[in-house]
């Protein structure tokens, strides 16, 4: 699962969900020679269910004073290449076919006020598991066991 952050400053929802975070807690990144810690993204997870035609989402608490996010989406393939998918920028996505057997996955860019970028964090859609047809492939997998009966 993608890491999150924990620390004892102020936490601003950016887009709270109902569900907790599932993600490890790393230490925040600091600037060096300082105490004053570079923004950062708490419990990043990508809620909803991953099949295309649904829409999925970032949600996360920014802290450390975060008060910009760049989202990028981006999916992964079996053999281990990357894409990352153009004008997919929000923090919400349409998963679509082409997302089908690869695993989907956000990036989020943590900024603050006086242009310092935090680490990179990023969550994978359904738990980390491969984007697939969803119902529809679960409904057909049972009529084809009732057919075949």
């Amino acid at each position: 699962m993608a890491p999150g952050y924990r620390d004892s400053g102020d936490i601003i929802p950016v887009f709270q969900d109902p569900w907790p975070s599932v993600s490890s807690p790393l230490p925040p990144a600091v600037v060096a020679g300082g105490d004053d810690p570079l923004p950062a993204i708490e419990g990043l997870q990508v809620s909803g269910e991953a099949f295309p035609g649904q829409v999925v989402q970032a949600c996360g608490y920014s802290i450390n004073g975060t008060t910009v996010c760049h989202f990028e989406w981006l999916r992964f393939s079996e053999d281990g290449s990357i894409y990352y998918m153009e004008g997919a920028k929000e923090p919400t996505y349409l998963v679509t076919a082409h997302d089908v057997d690869s695993y989907l996955a956000i990036e989020v860019r943590p900024m603050d006020n006086r242009n310092r970028r935090g680490e990179t964090v990023r969550a994978f859609a359904n738990g980390g598991r491969k984007i697939t047809h969803g119902e529809d492939e679960r409904r057909g997998a049972y009529y084809a066991v009732i057919n075949s009966k």
